[in-house]
């Protein structure tokens, strides 16, 4: 049995003020299970939406590693032309140092010997070796020029 307030039992008889309380806990349950039915809702729209979110976060993280693989790549690559680079220029470098020594040895022969005066002696060997070498030496230089 349901107990009835003294002032509702007074006013509306003992029958009414029951069918009120009963009204009114039927409206309190209602409204209860309305909103715990909002309630639930709302978590599963929440539930979704990160659900999605966290979709799309693993879709970007996984164009950002094959992006970062990419750069990797371009990274070792870049690497490797720099080391070939660098062994070319270490080649040249010696075949440089190399040129200058035989300029020294050169430019130290030719201050030891008079030119002028062995050239109006003999002009014949003289100039074929400086032919030779002034071949030599151009032939020398274009291959240094077509090297890469």
């Amino acid at each position: 049995m349901i107990p009835v307030p003294a002032f509702l039992a007074a006013k509306l008889g003992s029958k009414g003020a029951k069918a009120l309380v009963l009204v009114a806990v039927l409206a309190a349950v209602g409204g209860a299970c309305y909103f715990g039915y909002r309630y639930v809702t709302k978590q599963q729209e929440t539930i979704a939406r990160q659900a999605k979110a966290i979709g799309i976060h693993e879709h970007n993280e996984a164009v950002y590693k094959s992006v970062i693989a990419g750069r990797e790549a371009v990274i070792r690559e870049l690497e490797a032309q720099a080391e070939a680079a660098e062994r070319s220029q270490a080649l040249a470098r010696a075949q440089i140092a190399k040129s200058r020594l035989q300029l020294s040895t050169l430019t130290r022969t030719y201050a030891k010997h008079d030119l002028v005066k062995l050239v109006k002696a003999n002009p014949g060997p003289l100039t074929l070796r400086m032919d030779t070498a002034t071949r030599t030496f151009f032939d020398d230089f274009e291959k240094l020029a077509n090297q890469p």
